[in-house]
This record gives C-alpha cells, sequence and structure tokens, in this order.
C-alpha cells in the first residue's frame, strides 16, 4: 500500500496517557498521534531550543514506527521546523496536527522505484486512468544523480512508448496520472545500470532522482482477431455514450487513409478526408469507399477490410487511427493507417425468432429506451407495406390503428418486430414470402404480390404510436381454467 508524507501546522508537547499506535489521518480534518513511555511526570513541558513549548510550526514530517525495543513507540523524521533533541527518553509525547497536504508515496518494482507525489492529478473526466500497456506517452522530466546532485537532463519534453523495449525500464514501470507531477527515486537496476551513461555524466550503479510532469497519452489496443500485432488502434478523441456499432449497422464516418513503404517512413495521404458509409460485416463496400481503397493500392475491400476491425471498437464521435500492417489489408505498403471519425449509424438487425428471416432497420430511434411490447399487448401503429423491388404498395394504415401483439391482426413480420420496437420507433422490416403473404400465411395475398413466392420480398416500414402492456399468459390461464371448470353440456337432455 502506498504510505503518506503530511505536510502540516503543529504543536507539540509531553504527556502521559495510554499507549496508542500513531493515528491514520485522512485529508480535511485535524487530528492526534499518541504514543506513550513511562515513568514521566503528567503534563511537563519540555522547553524547544526557543520556546517554553514547542512552538507552532509549519513542517513536513513522517511518521515511522520504533525499530529496537526502549526507544520512543513514535519517531519524527523532521523536514523542517525545530529539532526534537532534548526531550526525556521516556517521555510521553502528543502531537495536535492541522492537516493541510498529503503526498502519496508508492514503492513500485519490489522498492526499486520510489514514486513520491508532489501535484495530483485534476479533477474530471478519466482523472483515474492510467497509460496502456502500448500508450504512446507525453511527458516531461529532469533528472540528477542521487549521491552528487548532478543535474543531467533539465526538465525538458518527452514522448515516448510504453512498448519500447529499448528504454530504460522506469517507463515502463511508472504509475501517474494525467496532469501528475512526481518525484522519483530510482535505483540503477530501472535506470543506467552497472554501465552508467559517461555521455551524460551518470556513473556507474547510479541511483537518480526524477522530476516528472505527465502531460497526455494516446492508448494503442490491439485489435486485430488474432491479436498478433497486424491492427493497433490509437484513439485521438474519446467519443460519446456506451454503444457501439455491430455486424450489420450502417456507419457513416469521415475517413483518411495514409500509407508508408516501411514502418519508419514519413506517411503518404491517398486521397483528401471523404465522408463514406458502410455497412459492418457485409463483404461489399459503396463506390466513394472503393475509390479510397484502390488509390491505396489496396483493391476494393482493403480499406473496408480495416474499417471491419476498428469501427466496431469506436463510440459515436470518436476519432481514431487503425494501424494496419500487409498482413490485415494487403498491398504493396508495409503500414496503412486508417484514419475514422465515426459521426453516426443505423441499427441492423434480425429480428428475434425469425431465423434472420426477418430483418429491421431502425429509421427513427424511440426516445423511450427500455419501453417494448410485451407478449398481447395493445399497440397502436401505422404501417405501409410494399413489394421490395418494384415499389408497389401492398398495405397501408396511414392513421394508427389498435391491434393486439400475436393476434394475427398483422403480417407475421410486423406482429414478431413489435416485442422489439419502442414507442416512437419507425422501423423498416425486410421480409420473405413466408413472413407475410405466402402460402399458408393466412393472409390474402394483395394485388402486386409476385407470383414466385420464392423471389417475393416485402419491405414494411411501421411506426409504433403507444403501448399498453398486458400479462397475456395470465388472462390466457385464467380463460383455459374457467373453461375447465365449466360443466359440461355434452349429451345433456
Amino acid at each position: 500500500m502506498p504510505s503518506t508524507t503530511c505536510k502540516s501546522h503543529s504543536r507539540g508537547r509531553v504527556v502521559s496517557g495510554i499507549q496508542r499506535p500513531p493515528a491514520v489521518v485522512a485529508a480535511g480534518f485535524a487530528a492526534r498521534a499518541l504514543t506513550r513511555c513511562s515513568g514521566f511526570t503528567p503534563r511537563d513541558r519540555v522547553p524547544a531550543p526557543d520556546a517554553g513549548v514547542f512552538a507552532p510550526q509549519a513542517s513536513a514530517f513522517t511518521v515511522l514506527p520504533a525499530a529496537r525495543e526502549g526507544e520512543a513507540l513514535l519517531s519524527v523524521r523532521r523536514e523542517g521546523g525545530p529539532s526534537a533533541e532534548g526531550l526525556p527518553a521516556e517521555a510521553v509525547l502528543e502531537y495536535e496536527v492541522e492537516l493541510r497536504e498529503l503526498r502519496e508515496v508508492q514503492m513500485l518494482c519490489d522498492g526499486l522505484l520510489l514514486q513520491k507525489t508532489l501535484v495530483r492529478a485534476p479533477k474530471g473526466p478519466g482523472s483515474w486512468e492510467l497509460p496502456g500497456e502500448r500508450a504512446e506517452v507525453r511527458c516531461s522530466w529532469r533528472g540528477e544523480v542521487e549521491a552528487t546532485g548532478f543535474v543531467f537532463r533539465g526538465e525538458a519534453p518527452f514522448r515516448y512508448s510504453r512498448a519500447d523495449a529499448s528504454l530504460l525500464r522506469v517507463w515502463r514501470e511508472l504509475k501517474m496520472k494525467r496532469g501528475e507531477v512526481a518525484e522519483l527515486k530510482v535505483a540503477p537496476e530501472l535506470a543506467y545500470g552497472s554501465g552508467g551513461e559517461p555521455e551524460l555524466g551518470v556513473p556507474p550503479d547510479a541511483s537518480l532522482l526524477l522530476r516528472v510532469a505527465m502531460g497526455d497519452w494516446n492508448d494503442v489496443e490491439d485489435v486485430s482477431p488474432g491479436r498478433d500485432g497486424s491492427a493497433l488502434k490509437v484513439v485521438e478523441s474519446r467519443g460519446e455514450g456506451w454503444q457501439r456499432p455491430m455486424q450489420r449497422y450502417v456507419c457513416t464516418l469521415s475517413l483518411e487513409v495514409e500509407v508508408r513503404a516501411c514502418a519508419e517512413s514519413a506517411p503518404e495521404k491517398v486521397a483528401p478526408e471523404a465522408e463514406v458509409t458502410m455497412a459492418l460485416g457485409g463483404g461489399s463496400v459503396e463506390a466513394p469507399l472503393e475509390e479510397v481503397s484502390r488509390l491505396a493500392g489496396l483493391g476494393a475491400w482493403g480499406v473496408g477490410a480495416a474499417l471491419d476491425v476498428l469501427l466496431p471498437t469506436m463510440q459515436r464521435r470518436e476519432r481514431a487511427v487503425l494501424r494496419c500492417s500487409q498482413a490485415l489489408v494487403g498491398g504493396p505498403h508495409e503500414r496503412v493507417d486508417v484514419r475514422a471519425t465515426l459521426s453516426s449509424w443505423v441499427r441492423v438487425e434480425p429480428v428475434p425468432h425469425t431465423g434472420e428471416a426477418v430483418v429491421r432497420t431502425v429509421l427513427v430511434e424511440a426516445e423511450q429506451e427500455h419501453e417494448r411490447p410485451n407478449e398481447d399487448a395493445r399497440c397502436e401503429i401505422t404501417f405501409a407495406v410494399r413489394a421490395a423491388g418494384s415499389g408497389a404498395l401492398l398495405e397501408e394504415a396511414t392513421e394508427p390503428v389498435s391491434v393486439v401483439q400475436g393476434d394475427g391482426a398483422v403480417i407475421r413480420a410486423i406482429d414478431a418486430a413489435l416485442l422489439e420496437m419502442k414507442r416512437g420507433e419507425v422501423a423498416l422490416l425486410r421480409a420473405p414470402a413466408a413472413w407475410c403473404y405466402g402460402e399458408g400465411s393466412g393472409y390474402t395475398r394483395p394485388a402486386g404480390f409476385p407470383a414466385d413466392e420464392a423471389e417475393a420480398e416485402v419491405e414494411a416500414k411501421a411506426e409504433v404510436a403507444t403501448t399498453v402492456a398486458t400479462c397475456g399468459w395470465l388472462a390466457r390461464m385464467a380463460a383455459a381454467a374457467a373453461a375447465a371448470a365449466a360443466p359440461s353440456v355434452i349429451g345433456s337432455s
């Protein structure tokens, strides 16, 4: 656990009392630390060097337990203010502490790294976050040799990747938040080791004192299907909400593509930023996206393959870059950077319990996110059914009509979709003949419905105006129970 260094205003005196461990001090209120030795007259005061009692003072101190029997149980190592010399060996000390500052101190890497926080991270969204294992970090730092105080590096900006194995190990072990400033005591094992760094003036086996101001970072995540490093995502700007697009969703995004002949070469932009749309997992792309992919030398589908990996990880309005290797997108380039800003998406989902035969595209999202009809609910809906392809109008209700879910008043596709739709939602349903007017459906085939049922599909646009939930299964059980309890009239005279 991290220890704490306290900066306080204190007044000390010698008293007798009951033996207690040092108090654990929390920020924001006064606290008292007590310990006891024996044989001292109660409330005798011990003169400080320049006063009749310990004078009020502002000093930093660390409370430590005694190491050997016979010593005071509370020892105070001062970093400022008068010393405590002259106290009787068996005095009982009482400190009244007004806590003014806490500085967290962490021992990391089995004691090889001591990290003392000087400035805490500002509060706000993400203030608790730490950089990930592959994060690209921006900070500034100053370094000196602990033994001599020699400054081998003045305060200067520094950028590094935590995945870079060539860096000093301290940069991979550091645990700092955005905006924090910390003082680090670094053992040689995490610094320049037994060889030192002669060019900087760091001798062999030297411990270092570093002052680090953490700026910001971009987290880098391996999102490749096999987690093989072929697709690395870098978030440049966070998005909104918790939702992510799923397979079949139609996404609208702005897109840039850069190519690099090798990983170290300068990027070359292959086309200006363009707005494109794409259905996830569809295996095909629209003309603008296909053109960008061909300009990058990746064929018709190369950029689409990259977006199929990137987009399911993104929030609305997030901006991110996917660093792709040849293994993912093909083409002549060692690395391709696909930068996307995800503007919005349209939900396209198979309707449950239809064997994915009926597909629902949400045209207007509902304001009430959680209200859906249940089985046997009474709904007021409007709808229009057209033949897919020809667009011939087959059936419509322009004014809200009242239907009960499951009673067969509307085609099966609409009836099944009602269980998934929220009040105020507008959806476009695509369904085969078996889920509308096909043979055995129980619905009269309207004029304009294709004769060949194998190729017949309809598009039904439906809107749920109101819903009234019912416990339909209870009603059915009650009706069955009443029918069973009624006296039989069969054979009566």
